[in-house]
């Protein structure tokens, strides 16, 4: 069993301050905020994400997906991909 951050718990990285507000069948749900751009990664898990406010362009193998407010993208685990918004965005993340 891998231990998992505790309610409330804040990850934050350049143009990134996500909080973890729950967990749904064992999977972290965060609230983020995106400012900029996350450069290229790739999860353990699959990411469920679901933009609450502005604009988010994810690419993932090498397809480039534009996302607005009330749209969502499932990203497989281990595929990278990055994330940038051209403003400011509020994601709900899940994985």
């Amino acid at each position: 069993m891998t231990d998992q951050p505790a309610i409330g718990t804040v990850f934050e990285q350049p143009g990134f301050r996500g909080e973890v507000i729950g967990f749904v069948s064992g999977l972290m749900v965060i609230e983020g905020q995106l400012e900029g751009v996350l450069p290229t990664h790739a999860s353990v898990r699959d990411e469920f994400a679901f933009v609450i406010e502005g604009e988010v362009i994810v690419t993932v193998d090498g397809k480039r997906s534009t996302l607005k407010a009330g749209h969502s993208i499932i990203v497989p685990a281990g595929k990278p991909h990055d994330v940038s918004t051209p403003n400011c965005a509020r994601l709900l993340l899940i994985g």
